[in-house]
């Protein structure tokens, strides 16, 4: 299964958005890329993450660099190992956040992979 942000992080995207994306309870997430919209002009140190809590917006896929010239899409990794084997026994919703530094323009949506009711457990 995939699934786009109805939202697009910006350079304005300074808080925790919802993005618009419930992972099944149980499900595996394979991939997340950041589709990149509108360059992240002025900065080579600007930054997505995703989480799935407004209070984390970091725990699912870790901060990832988005160059000025950057297009994607661009793969993010997991925020620590593990973190994407199996989301759980409820659903989740993930939210974003950019790191904008002194990016003056930019706009990417957030494209999640996941394998439904997967429900993977530990070894």
């Amino acid at each position: 299964m995939t699934q786009s942000s109805d939202v697009a992080l910006t350079h304005a995207t300074t808080t925790a958005t919802a993005l618009g994306i419930v992972i099944p309870a149980n499900s595996q997430i394979m991939n997340i890329n950041i589709v990149v919209e509108q360059l992240f002009a002025n900065s080579s140190t600007t930054t997505i993450a995703i989480g799935d809590s407004s209070g984390d917006a970091t725990d699912i896929a870790a901060a990832h660099n988005v160059s000025a010239t950057a297009v994607g899409p661009l793969k993010m990794l997991q925020a620590s190992a593990g973190a994407w084997d199996n989301i759980g026994t409820t659903d989740i919703e993930l939210y974003g956040i950019t790191v904008a530094n002194s990016a003056t323009a930019g706009k990417a949506r957030i494209v999640v992979e996941y394998v439904q009711n997967n429900n993977l457990t530990a070894l």
